[in-house]
């Protein structure tokens, strides 16, 4: 894990109104499409709750 990765993460950990977080594999965030999908799905996540 990469140290901002890790800084992130750490930063999530101390936040009292986190419910979760998924730790996503590593991926090449410059492919056409691939956040807006992510996003969407987080968004879908979200609403379903």
């Amino acid at each position: 894990m990469s140290r901002i990765m890790a800084s992130g993460l750490e930063e999530l950990k101390r936040q009292p109104t986190v419910v979760e977080a998924e730790v996503l594999e590593d991926r090449d965030w410059l492919e056409t499409g691939l956040l807006e999908a992510l996003l969407s799905t987080a968004a879908d996540d979200t609403a379903a709750k």
